[in-house]
């Protein structure tokens, strides 16, 4: 299972198609915050079951969402949870938004998982940080390459990090890490999914080491709302610095799923440029 998956990504149009029928409760009477956003809960959890699944957070923030790592949360924007009269353009974009940022934590996951099992060697990590890293007080390294490595003749470079070496090594929670860690063979599996048509690499692996350099420098994964907002072509020093944030692998990766749910989801629900039209507009869009 991922978000590429077709069918993962259907059930989450098919989820939010269900959302916006529903937006006012169908007609009844009373507030539906609180209902808009346990169902949107309840389909981030229903498209993130293979992985460890960000907890989520409505907040007054300015941008439409966004993935934190470090704290393993996604947290969205809760204007628009808030509005009866969202804009149909709106619902579709804030839609997208959430599975383009739930797919940053499963970049996140698909690495951690590679590391755990040895298919993926973390940036600038030498095999004897990675050996002094797993502890054992009192042991020389030979002891601790047998120990952790399965025997005196494993080689220092197939030794696998620990559940806490991944979370010290991305900045993730301990639970992610161990959740990963535990489902570590699972990586095998993803990398032999068909390849999508918009991954830049030949192979999935590749692709996947690709995040994880990328996210591994923190000047680029921590780039901050300046380098994210895209001009209208007035400011070339803005245009251009957003062109390089868009190009970065898992940038790349996650607006083209974007892209693909905001058009499946249009066609979903139909209405062809109306996308500002409000969903208080029942002769359009029903109760």
């Amino acid at each position: 299972m991922s978000l590429q998956v077709n069918n993962v990504l259907t059930t989450f149009v098919t989820n939010c198609y269900s959302l916006w029928t529903n937006w006012n409760g169908g007609g009844a009477p009373g507030p539906h915050v609180q209902t808009r956003e346990g169902r949107v809960r309840n389909a981030i959890v229903a498209m993130s079951s293979f992985m460890f699944t960000p907890r989520v957070v409505f907040a007054a923030i300015p941008d439409w969402g966004g993935f934190s790592w470090a704290s393993w949360t996604l947290t969205l924007n809760n204007k628009y949870t808030n509005k009866n009269d969202i804009k149909y353009g709106k619902f579709v974009e804030y839609c997208s938004t959430i599975y383009h940022e739930t797919r940053h934590a499963e970049q996140f996951y698909r690495v951690a998982q590679g590391l755990a099992l040895g298919r993926l060697k973390y940036p600038d990590t030498s095999d004897r940080q990675v050996v002094q890293s797993l502890g054992g007080a009192g042991l020389s390294v030979r002891q601790k390459i047998g120990l952790f490595g399965g025997g005196g003749g494993v080689q220092s470079s197939q030794l696998l990090p620990t559940a806490t070496l991944l979370s010290e090594w991305l900045d993730i929670p301990a639970t992610a890490a161990q959740h990963a860690h535990n489902t570590r063979a699972n990586f095998d599996v993803f990398t032999a999914l068909p390849k999508p048509a918009w991954f830049q690499r030949s192979t999935i692996l590749l692709e996947v080491e690709d995040w994880m350099r990328a996210t591994y420098k923190k000047t680029f994964g921590e780039m901050d709302a300046f380098a994210q907002n895209e001009d209208d072509g007035a400011d070339a020093i803005r245009d251009n610095v957003y062109r390089m944030y868009r190009n970065l692998p898992e940038e790349h990766d996650a607006h083209s799923i974007e892209d693909l749910v905001d058009a499946a989801l249009k066609i979903r629900i139909g209405h062809a440029g109306s996308e500002n039209q409000r969903r208080t507009n029942v002769g359009l869009f029903g109760a």
